[in-house]
């Protein structure tokens, strides 16, 4: 299999794993508790390690991080022209606990090579009611594992599928909307997209893609149209993240997860920005490794400087972690 399938099995199984999560998928470290003795995040348990978690359940200030609420709250604050006013897609219910057991089966089998049998129970599962979370993974890992090995009409077929019945779920709607525009079949590309996009008005990373469908479609005024709305969108995120002062400390912590998967040099100097200048040691980790998962190496000095000086422990683990995954992305050996 390749990374491609792999990637894509990630996101769409991680997108409906009905974890209560935000729907933001992005590779931000945990904020972990605080230490009641220093009031400062005490470090990940796990050495170096920082898992790629979101931050719905992190706490600042002694107040849990609820992401579907910080969506509506960021609208209200957003003028309404940027079109982010909270919304967010219906949670699909958790899996049957038969499903619940095939499906982590079937995960297992998948992440072991044994592809002939994680395409069994995978087939199995997305045959199976009542649609749940586990039966749209199922259905999404299904119609990759088709299209990794040549089976691409099966895999529409499928994917069509998914489409029609499950249609409020942008996590799942963006991970179709790529696979089509690899299909060649732009216009439904844009479809999924659209879709996803009306659902959660925060994922602004999607206005690039379907201007750029667009402008292979000849329909050069709507694309810049859709460019604009996506620079005056990130320009206001990024203003609130960096201002201090006036933006909850709640807030700027998830403009961070939002940030977090925008490949533009605005969103690079803001959380760039928030790893120098952030009051908070959690918004700082969180933006040290984003920074790293981006690849932004622009970063790179401003990561050394929080992996030395930094007063926070955790912060600093989290710099040095975002300088092991630039130079993992570079090619080079994780060793800064």
């Amino acid at each position: 299999m390749t990374i491609l399938l792999a990637l894509a099995m990630a996101a769409a199984l991680s997108a409906c794993d009905g974890d209560d999560s935000p729907p933001v998928t992005m590779g931000a470290p945990p904020a972990p508790q605080s230490d009641d003795s220093t009031g400062e995040a005490s470090p990940p348990l796990d050495g170096d390690e920082i898992d790629g978690d979101e931050i719905d359940g992190a706490e600042i200030d002694g107040a849990e991080i609820d992401g579907d609420k910080l969506g509506e709250e960021l609208g209200e604050a957003l003028p309404e022209a940027s079109g982010l006013d909270g919304t967010h897609a219906a949670d699909l219910p958790e899996g049957t606990d038969e499903q619940t057991v095939k499906y982590h089966r079937a995960r297992t089998a998948f992440l072991s090579d044994q592809y002939e049998e994680a395409e069994e129970l995978f087939a199995e599962l997305a045959r199976q009611e009542p649609v749940t979370n586990h039966t749209v993974s199922s259905a999404v890992a299904l119609a990759q594992i088709y299209l990794e090995s040549g089976r691409t009409e099966e895999a529409k077929e499928l994917f069509d599928d998914i489409i029609e019945h499950i249609d409020e779920l942008p996590e799942v709607l963006l991970v179709l909307g790529r696979i089509y525009a690899d299909l060649g079949e732009p216009m439904t590309a844009l479809g999924a997209f659209d879709r996803a996009y009306s659902l959660q008005q925060d994922y602004i990373f999607i206005l690039p893609e379907m201007a750029q469908i667009l402008l292979s479609d000849g329909e050069e005024e709507k694309a810049i149209q859709i460019l604009r709305r996506y620079e005056e969108r990130l320009a206001k995120m990024v203003e609130m993240l960096e201002d201090t002062d006036e933006t909850p400390d709640r807030t700027r912590l998830y403009l961070v997860d939002i940030l977090g998967v925008v490949h533009d040099d605005s969103a690079h100097r803001a959380l760039e920005y928030a790893v120098a200048n952030d009051p908070v040691p959690t918004i700082r980790s969180e933006a040290a490794v984003a920074l790293g998962e981006l690849g932004a190496v622009e970063a790179r000095d401003t990561l050394r400087k929080a992996a030395v000086d930094d007063e926070s422990e955790n912060v600093r683990r989290a710099a040095r972690h975002g300088l092991e995954r630039l130079r993992e992305l570079d090619g080079q050996p994780a060793v800064e």
